[in-house]
Protein backbone atom coordinates (compact mmCIF):
# COMPACT_ATOMS: atom_id res chain seq x y z
CA UNK A 1 0.00 0.00 0.00
CA UNK A 2 1.34 3.43 -0.96
CA UNK A 3 0.93 6.55 1.10
CA UNK A 4 0.37 9.88 -0.64
CA UNK A 5 -0.13 13.41 0.64
CA UNK A 6 -3.21 15.34 -0.43
CA UNK A 7 -3.58 19.08 0.07
CA UNK A 8 -6.31 20.37 2.33
CA UNK A 9 -7.24 24.08 2.15
CA UNK A 10 -9.38 25.69 4.83
CA UNK A 11 -10.77 29.21 4.48
CA UNK A 12 -10.05 31.02 7.76
CA UNK A 13 -10.88 34.63 6.88
CA UNK A 14 -12.80 36.32 4.08
CA UNK A 15 -13.77 39.96 3.68
CA UNK A 16 -15.69 41.28 0.67
CA UNK A 17 -16.01 44.94 -0.26
CA UNK A 18 -18.86 45.77 -2.65
CA UNK A 19 -19.18 49.52 -2.76
CA UNK A 20 -22.77 49.66 -4.00
CA UNK A 21 -23.72 47.99 -0.72
CA UNK A 22 -21.77 50.57 1.28
CA UNK A 23 -19.34 48.07 2.82
CA UNK A 24 -16.49 50.56 3.11
CA UNK A 25 -14.26 49.94 6.08
CA UNK A 26 -11.45 52.15 4.84
CA UNK A 27 -12.16 55.85 5.29
CA UNK A 28 -9.61 56.79 2.61
CA UNK A 29 -11.84 55.07 0.04
CA UNK A 30 -15.13 56.61 1.21
CA UNK A 31 -14.29 59.97 -0.36
CA UNK A 32 -13.85 58.36 -3.78
CA UNK A 33 -17.07 56.30 -3.96
CA UNK A 34 -19.44 57.44 -6.71
CA UNK A 35 -22.38 55.43 -8.04
CA UNK A 36 -21.33 52.26 -6.22
CA UNK A 37 -17.71 52.15 -7.40
CA UNK A 38 -14.45 53.70 -6.25
CA UNK A 39 -13.08 56.25 -8.72
CA UNK A 40 -9.33 56.82 -8.39
CA UNK A 41 -7.99 59.92 -10.15
CA UNK A 42 -4.87 59.48 -12.29
CA UNK A 43 -2.73 61.70 -10.09
CA UNK A 44 -3.09 59.18 -7.24
CA UNK A 45 -0.20 56.70 -7.29
CA UNK A 46 -1.00 54.63 -4.15
CA UNK A 47 -4.53 54.08 -2.98
CA UNK A 48 -6.33 52.37 -0.13
CA UNK A 49 -5.02 50.61 2.93
CA UNK A 50 -7.25 47.68 3.76
CA UNK A 51 -5.90 45.55 6.63
CA UNK A 52 -5.80 41.75 6.44
CA UNK A 53 -5.13 40.27 9.91
CA UNK A 54 -2.91 37.18 9.89
CA UNK A 55 -3.86 34.75 12.64
CA UNK A 56 -1.73 31.79 13.61
CA UNK A 57 -3.90 29.58 11.38
CA UNK A 58 -3.26 31.51 8.14
CA UNK A 59 -0.36 30.53 5.87
CA UNK A 60 -1.70 31.74 2.49
CA UNK A 61 -3.52 34.87 1.35
CA UNK A 62 -5.40 35.54 -1.87
CA UNK A 63 -6.72 38.92 -3.02
CA UNK A 64 -8.85 39.89 -5.99
CA UNK A 65 -10.09 43.25 -7.21
CA UNK A 66 -12.07 44.31 -10.30
CA UNK A 67 -10.57 47.33 -12.07
CA UNK A 68 -11.66 49.39 -15.07
CA UNK A 69 -9.08 51.51 -16.90
CA UNK A 70 -5.97 49.51 -15.98
CA UNK A 71 -3.62 47.33 -17.99
CA UNK A 72 -1.34 44.54 -16.79
CA UNK A 73 1.97 46.11 -15.85
CA UNK A 74 0.44 49.56 -15.27
CA UNK A 75 -1.52 48.76 -12.11
CA UNK A 76 -0.44 46.48 -9.29
CA UNK A 77 -1.94 44.93 -6.19
CA UNK A 78 0.49 45.32 -3.31
CA UNK A 79 0.48 43.45 -0.04
CA UNK A 80 2.90 44.52 2.71
CA UNK A 81 3.16 44.28 6.45
CA UNK A 82 3.41 47.36 8.67
CA UNK A 83 7.22 47.23 8.94
CA UNK A 84 7.60 46.73 5.15
CA UNK A 85 9.59 43.51 5.70
CA UNK A 86 7.05 41.43 3.76
CA UNK A 87 5.98 42.45 0.27
CA UNK A 88 4.11 40.81 -2.59
CA UNK A 89 3.20 42.63 -5.80
CA UNK A 90 1.04 41.33 -8.64
CA UNK A 91 -0.30 42.84 -11.84
CA UNK A 92 -1.77 39.65 -13.28
CA UNK A 93 -5.27 39.65 -14.74
CA UNK A 94 -7.25 36.42 -14.25
CA UNK A 95 -10.65 37.38 -15.71
CA UNK A 96 -12.14 40.01 -17.97
CA UNK A 97 -15.76 41.18 -18.29
CA UNK A 98 -16.10 43.93 -20.90
CA UNK A 99 -13.83 46.79 -19.81
CA UNK A 100 -13.47 45.38 -16.29
CA UNK A 101 -10.45 43.21 -15.39
CA UNK A 102 -10.01 41.09 -12.31
CA UNK A 103 -6.51 41.40 -10.90
CA UNK A 104 -5.28 38.95 -8.28
CA UNK A 105 -2.43 38.41 -5.83
CA UNK A 106 -1.46 35.18 -4.05
CA UNK A 107 1.16 34.93 -1.31
CA UNK A 108 2.41 32.32 1.10
CA UNK A 109 2.86 33.73 4.59
CA UNK A 110 5.73 32.40 6.70
CA UNK A 111 5.56 31.88 10.45
CA UNK A 112 7.53 35.12 10.95
CA UNK A 113 4.40 37.09 10.01
CA UNK A 114 1.86 35.26 12.15
CA UNK A 115 -0.24 37.62 14.25
CA UNK A 116 0.87 40.49 11.98
CA UNK A 117 -1.39 42.58 9.76
CA UNK A 118 -0.86 42.74 6.01
CA UNK A 119 -2.05 45.80 4.10
CA UNK A 120 -3.66 45.72 0.66
CA UNK A 121 -3.05 48.76 -1.54
CA UNK A 122 -3.36 49.61 -5.21
CA UNK A 123 -0.26 50.97 -6.93
CA UNK A 124 -1.40 53.03 -9.91
CA UNK A 125 2.04 53.09 -11.54
CA UNK A 126 0.72 54.24 -14.94
CA UNK A 127 -1.20 57.08 -13.22
CA UNK A 128 -4.44 56.39 -15.11
CA UNK A 129 -7.96 57.18 -13.94
CA UNK A 130 -9.22 53.89 -12.46
CA UNK A 131 -12.51 52.50 -11.26
CA UNK A 132 -12.42 49.85 -8.53
CA UNK A 133 -15.12 47.41 -7.43
CA UNK A 134 -15.56 44.07 -5.65
CA UNK A 135 -12.47 43.56 -3.53
CA UNK A 136 -12.09 40.17 -1.84
CA UNK A 137 -9.46 39.35 0.78
CA UNK A 138 -8.97 35.73 1.87
CA UNK A 139 -6.75 34.10 4.47
CA UNK A 140 -6.38 30.33 4.23
CA UNK A 141 -4.60 27.43 5.84
CA UNK A 142 -3.07 24.83 3.54
CA UNK A 143 -1.99 21.55 5.06
CA UNK A 144 -1.32 18.07 3.76
CA UNK A 145 -2.93 14.84 4.89
CA UNK A 146 -1.45 11.43 4.32
CA UNK A 147 -3.77 9.02 2.56
CA UNK A 148 -3.28 5.31 1.93
CA UNK A 149 -3.86 4.28 -1.67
Amino acid sequence: MDRIFEPKVELIYQKDFSFDAGSIQDSSMALFVKNGIVEIPGETEFFGDIPLPISQDINEVYLTVWVKGADEGGMHITLTNTEQTFAKISSEVVKQDGNWKQFHCYAQVSDAFLNDTLHFKIWNQARKDLEIDRIRLQGMNRSFESVDE
